[in-house]
């Protein structure tokens, strides 16, 4: 008979090398040995959740626990995969579980307290997760991850102001740009969003690619929330007080409604118009995970203007997202037009809260192809200046601004 501790371990070390399909075939054969021992059910789940499938992971820390109602790595387990999945409500209940678990080793109780204070960070409960932080120090005064997710609390804030100032140039010649904006962050999907910009002097529009004198206000709000976690609704209200013209407006809402593990259905409508054109929007559309990193959707959209004209366009998009780094691409085309639309877009966070923007976009329909980089400088831990650089078409611009995190307050 094959030797059930030799092909345990086997398992255990092929993972620790990260040759995970070794790892998985031996940990398979070890439950087929022993199949009433718990051990290679756990050692098999952690496996999974070091290769990234979470979703087998969940299922075995899921149904070990049925038998085994106590099973501490289980429910360790099962919490840091609900974690990591973003369901931070059940999460947190499987770590408080561990909590009253009898005679708990000491390690097991730092773990689960620090990740109900990642938990707390993520949703911004910043109180509580500096209670649960000082908690870990004090149970381990150097572990590493609560030091690290000490400075990350210190580092975050509810408020944010930018303030924005720059030139634009055009073949109709060049405008002033100034704009403010503040953020309100009630958790980690829900924010509030308030913002005013200016433009002053000949601007050249960015749709029609032809010169008019495009002096404007721009007044907006916007909101996106959650509801718990599965279902996320947004809407943005805007309004252009166009100098010389008609005023503008717009007003968007979207929702989206995690329909299982993998799939998510999301529809919406945009309203937007002056006194003399109006355009009304209904979307829909389906996306799914199809890998840890990696998601796809595809949403229609069919847009009527004036009561006179019917267009519909559809719009397909490509995500990977990594430890805060995301990378997207989109492609659209207008039935009927052969022309397509393509967006390139890059945001990578290099310190703390502070990112690099780059983007890019061929517009087949209008030929006004663009390019813009944006990137926040540190100059202090509470503070950074930011940098903008643009090419619409034939206009390029320089902007400069801050952008003011303001300091961390006990909620």
């Amino acid at each position: 008979m094959p030797d059930f501790d030799n092909i345990m371990q086997q398992g255990v070390n092929a993972r620790e090398r990260k040759e995970f399909g070794l790892a998985i075939d031996r940990l398979q054969q070890a439950r087929v040995l022993s199949p009433d021992d718990p051990r290679p059910i756990l050692e098999l789940a952690v496996t999974y959740e070091w290769a990234g499938r979470l979703g087998d992971a969940q299922a075995l820390y899921e149904n070990l626990l049925k038998t085994h109602t106590k099973n501490l790595g289980a429910t360790l387990g099962l919490a840091r995969v609900l974690r990591w999945r973003w369901q931070f409500e059940q999460a947190l209940l499987y770590y408080e579980r561990t909590l009253l678990l009898e005679q708990l080793p000491l390690a097991a109780r730092v773990e689960a307290e620090l990740g109900i204070a990642q938990i707390n960070r993520l949703q911004m409960r910043l109180d509580q997760a500096h209670t649960q932080l000082q908690e870990v120090l004090r149970l381990d005064p150097l572990n590493s991850q609560a030091l690290d997710e000490l400075k990350q609390l210190e580092a975050t804030s509810k408020h944010r102001l930018l303030l924005l100032a720059g030139n634009r140039e055009g073949s109709a010649g060049s405008s002033l740009v100034l704009r403010a904006e503040w953020l309100l962050q009630q958790d980690a999907k829900t924010l509030w969003r308030f913002g005013a910009g200016r433009n002053t002097g000949a601007q050249q529009a960015l749709v029609t690619d032809m010169p008019n004198n495009d002096r404007q206000n721009v007044v907006f709000v916007e909101q996106t929330y959650a509801i718990p976690q599965a279902l996320t609704l947004q809407w943005r209200g805007e309004y252009r007080n166009r100098i010389g013209q008609a005023n503008e407006y717009q007003l968007q809402g979207t929702g989206s409604d995690q329909v299982n593990e993998r799939w998510r259905v999301n529809a919406g409508f945009i309203v937007a118009g002056s006194s003399s054109f109006k355009s009304q929007t209904l979307l829909a559309g389906l996306s799914a995970r199809f890998a840890q990193y990696w998601d796809a959707g595809l949403t229609g959209y069919v847009s009527n203007e004036n009561d006179l004209a019917t267009k519909k366009t559809w719009l397909a998009r490509l995500q990977w997202e990594r430890e805060g780094v995301l990378a997207q691409a989109f492609v659209s085309r207008e039935l009927g037009q052969a022309a397509y639309k393509q967006t390139f877009l890059v945001n990578w966070p290099f310190h703390q809260n502070y990112r690099l923007r780059l983007q890019a976009t061929r517009d087949g329909v209008s030929k006004v192809n663009s390019w813009f980089v944006g990137v926040d400088i540190p100059i202090g831990s509470r503070a950074s200046v930011q940098f903008m650089r643009e090419n619409i078409g034939s206009e390029q611009g320089v902007y400069v601004g801050a952008n003011l995190p303001l300091r961390y307050r006990k909620d």
